[in-house]
């Protein structure tokens, strides 16, 4: 297979992945799978899940016809349904699978943990060169591809890092990947990726994955820091946001799933970055709130509506109308009565009920 990488870039991927694995990092680089086939990240993985489930596998290593199972399971259709996986159940990414011996039953496996950022369960390696065979392209000018660098969490293939050198515009990258999707490359072992990383040794930026046809380069960021100050060289951008934890966070807590396009959606720095004595805009409160209620499995509600909704429950709790205006900063009643009238008929009707039952107890 013809590598298709100039010296400069093979030279920066390097850099980055050093970047990666000193220090107080915790990515540790996979040399074992440099150029590795999908056959050796699935074996990978199969590893990685065996023992990060011992306990529940009664210590019996998956067989091959389960972890077809498992392979099946992982090989979403979406990025929205991969993200969806990943945080199935209180930020647990688990599967269920049924066990060849009828006697073990069926078993819940746990593939990625939100929570445990930097902890005991979660690993984090870095493959080079990872192969992604030709399939079948119905335009006729599909081929074996490589992937620059991709980052796995657990086995998982969840970051892929594309890389150019200096003299090359970053929009090539991104649409260079845009073809690898229409190929299907990200497909199979890489069906669970959840974003994308463009970057040359003087400017980077990232996105989402999402479907082929689907992906937008308004939709492209670019990192600034906590102090507002952009970040666009490479190895900058590598240290600063790929390391472990900030990594692992933009691909669990700082992603949202976009319940009415079904898609994913990468948070930008301002909205993860509140900054001391800086206005909190609704926009940034409400994209959170909505990434909180779309992982709890429930309707989304902005921060005014949990206002009326506080207002209302206090109202049908027996508190005062002029408790309520002072919670709310109301003026005066006035505003809170007509604001919430609805809420106050239905506790006239309700106390008209009342009196009509007193009164029919004592004819």
């Amino acid at each position: 297979m013809a590598n298709y990488k100039t010296k400069a870039e093979l030279d920066f991927e390097k850099e980055v992945v050093n970047q990666l694995t000193v220090g107080h990092n915790q990515w540790v680089e996979r040399k074992d799978l440099y150029e590795a086939t999908p056959e050796q990240l699935w074996a990978n993985l199969r590893e990685k899940i065996n023992n990060n489930n011992y306990a529940v596998l009664q210590g019996q290593p998956l067989t091959d016809q389960e972890f077809g199972r498992v392979q099946r399971a992982i090989e979403v259709q979406t990025p929205y349904e991969a993200a969806q996986l990943l945080a199935a159940e209180n930020g647990i990414g688990k599967i269920v699978i049924e066990r060849d011996d009828a006697q073990l039953d069926k078993v819940t496996l746990e593939l990625f943990w939100k929570a445990d950022v930097a902890g005991g369960k979660s690993s984090y390696e870095i493959v080079r060169q990872a192969v992604r065979p030709k399939g079948t392209n119905i335009n006729g000018d599909d081929q074996d591809r490589r992937f620059d660098v991709t980052l796995l969490i657990n086995g998982l293939p969840l970051i892929q890092l594309e890389f150019k050198k200096s003299t090359v515009e970053l929009g090539q990258a991104f649409t260079q990947i845009k073809k690898y999707a229409a190929e299907s490359k990200y497909t199979g072992i890489y069906s669970l990726l959840q974003m994308f990383v463009i970057m040359s040794p003087d400017s980077s930026a990232y996105f989402a994955n999402c479907e082929p046809g689907h992906f937008n380069d308004s939709f492209i960021f670019h990192w600034r820091t906590r102090d507002n100050k952009p970040v666009e060289d490479g190895l900058k951008f590598t240290q600063q946001v790929l390391n472990i934890p900030m990594a692992h966070k933009l691909v669990s807590e700082y992603t949202v799933m976009d319940e009415e396009r079904k898609s994913l959606i990468l948070l930008r720095p301002y909205q993860i970055f509140v900054l001391p004595g800086q206005k909190i805009y609704n926009a940034t409160a409400n994209d959170r709130l909505e990434r909180y209620c779309s992982r709890a499995g429930i309707p989304v509600i902005s921060v005014h509506g949990l206002r009326h909704t506080h207002a209302s429950l206090l109202l049908y709790a027996g508190v005062s109308i002029g408790s309520v205006a002072r919670r709310l900063g109301h003026s005066n009643m006035n505003t809170t009565q007509r604001t919430y009238l609805h809420v106050i008929q239905e506790l006239e009707n309700q106390d008209t009920d009342k009196i009509m039952r007193y009164l029919t107890t004592l004819m």
